[in-house]
């Protein structure tokens, strides 16, 4: 009206588009985002998103979808440096070395930077320990041996980042054949399911008898060890080996190279299978 002075009311805040979805909408939304980093800043956006982003169903999702970028490799010489001692060749741990790719992938610099400060003197004061495995960011280690004749006894599976690790003892060794040779040793991550609060793993050793590869396997969801039945390899009787290669991965796999001096085997274990 004229000669009436009207003053404007500020804009009303713009309500959170999201509040209308219901949660499994909302995380459907979040697993489109298209990297952790992408994820870290949505997860401090409020309670509700942060609650979704860290649970533990929605981040097992969401590294399926997104894969792990690499940020370098550790390299260790697998607790083999040889140094004599009066007629025994014994071996020697050599502290495991992170090397960085270059240029580092955007936003992991500090990933990095924590990788590169690991020390296996962080890990549990109880053997001597040398690098075994890596997977999804994880390290395995194993008690030092002194040859393949030598079944490593406790294990350590350790995060870098965060410096947490998990003791794992007393290997069945037991169980196995008095001359069973020691191949190797593989780390696997796994889903522990919907209700699982922490990352779920296992722990392959394997293990070598003329009879065939022996597996032992160790779950962190019940704690235990099991010690499975002799792979059936096509061969009655196995080559006796007069040399193992070290293990090699790809596609959820494990390789080794074998001889006996007259020829060269490849043994293939699939982590997903056993």
């Amino acid at each position: 009206m004229r000669g009436q002075n009207r003053r404007l009311s500020p804009p009303a805040v713009a309500a959170d588009a999201t509040a209308r979805l219901d949660e499994r909408h909302l995380a459907e939304i979040l697993l489109r985002l298209p990297s952790p980093a992408s994820l870290a800043r949505a997860a401090v956006v409020c309670r509700r998103w942060r609650r979704i982003s860290v649970s533990p169903a929605f981040v097992r999702r969401f590294h399926r979808l997104n894969p792990p970028q690499l940020v370098g490799f550790f390299i260790c010489n697998g607790g083999l440096t040889a140094k004599r001692v009066g007629d025994r060749l014994v071996g020697q741990i050599l502290e495991p070395t992170f090397f960085p790719v270059l240029p580092p992938p955007r936003g992991i610099g500090g990933s990095a930077a924590r990788y590169r400060e690991f020390s296996i003197r962080g890990l549990p004061d109880v053997d001597r320990w040398t690098l075994a495995d890596a997977r999804d960011g994880l390290l395995l280690f194993s008690s030092v041996y002194d040859d393949r004749m030598t079944i490593p006894r406790n294990f350590v599976v350790c995060d870098p980042l965060s410096g947490r690790s998990v003791l794992v003892r007393d290997a069945p060794r037991y169980r196995l054949h008095d001359e069973a040779a020691y191949l190797g040793a593989a780390l696997v991550t796994v889903d522990g399911g919907a209700g699982a609060s922490t990352l779920s793993f296992e722990v392959i050793l394997v293990t070598y008898f003329m009879f065939g590869p022996r597996l032992c396997v160790f779950s962190s969801c019940t704690g235990q060890w099991s010690v499975l039945p002799e792979a059936k390899c096509g061969k009655s009787l196995m080559p006796m080996l007069s040399g193992v290669g070290e293990p090699a991965h790809a596609n959820g796999c494990v390789y080794w190279v074998m001889d006996n001096e007259f020829e060269l085997y490849l043994l293939v274990l699939d982590t997903r299978t056993k």
